[in-house]
């Protein structure tokens, strides 16, 4: 499996924590991962290191606890993502749900398969972390990455080309062969020349004498 790039959208105040355990989990599985760990004030433009890290990554993880929708850069960091076509993988946390009315951006997301982290459960149940991770993984293994995408494009751009370059040698065999037999009947079969209808004779009877 080819490592995959990953960019972990999330708001700071109530998905740091986790954002900081799927990273170190993700790179301990040999992920290369993009977690902006630095406040971003307000009024600021948006950061040229977030938007590189959106355009090289492969797959966006975004984690939605229920102030996230409030979140101008999280929503910008989406919007960004849906532009570049990014695969998006929504963690639900604590308290959220699609079910309450939410800015568009966030809302679309309803309609991609998601995974559920419950804090509390996470306390209380060995293990689960692990499903969670095992759950995580196999989603990301399910996602195409760019490269194995365009290697795919690649390979059936050339296989529509060697067929139209076997379709025309095909069409040009084809008309020749033709060409070649027409030229090799005689003129005189493919023009038709009037024949001439003989002239009745006349023939004289001898009257008796």
């Amino acid at each position: 499996m080819a490592v995959r790039r990953i960019f972990i959208s999330y708001q700071r105040q109530p998905s740091l924590q986790l954002a900081r355990l799927i990273e170190r989990e993700l790179r301990a599985n040999q992920y290369d991962v993009f977690l902006d760990k630095n406040s971003i004030p307000y009024v600021s433009e948006f950061p040229q290191n977030i938007k590189n890290g959106i355009q090289r990554c492969d797959v966006v993880i975004v984690l939605l606890a229920s102030s996230t929708p409030n979140s101008e850069w999280v929503r910008k960091e989406l919007a960004l993502a849906t532009k570049l076509n990014k695969p998006i993988i929504p963690v639900l946390q604590d308290g959220f749900s699609f079910t309450r009315r939410h800015p568009p951006m966030i809302a679309e997301l309803a309609t991609i398969n998601s995974l559920l982290y419950d804090s509390q459960q996470a306390q209380q149940l060995d293990g689960y972390e692990d499903v969670f991770f095992h759950q995580l993984e196999k989603v990301l293994g399910n996602v195409p990455t760019q490269s194995n995408t365009s290697r795919a494009v690649g390979i059936g751009m050339g296989i529509i080309l060697m067929l139209l370059v076997i379709a025309g040698a095909v069409f040009v065999l084809t008309n020749g062969s033709n060409n070649d037999t027409l030229t090799e009947i005689p003129t005189e079969v493919l023009t038709t020349t009037p024949t001439e209808t003989p002239t009745p004779t006349e023939t004289q009877t001898e009257s008796p004498t």
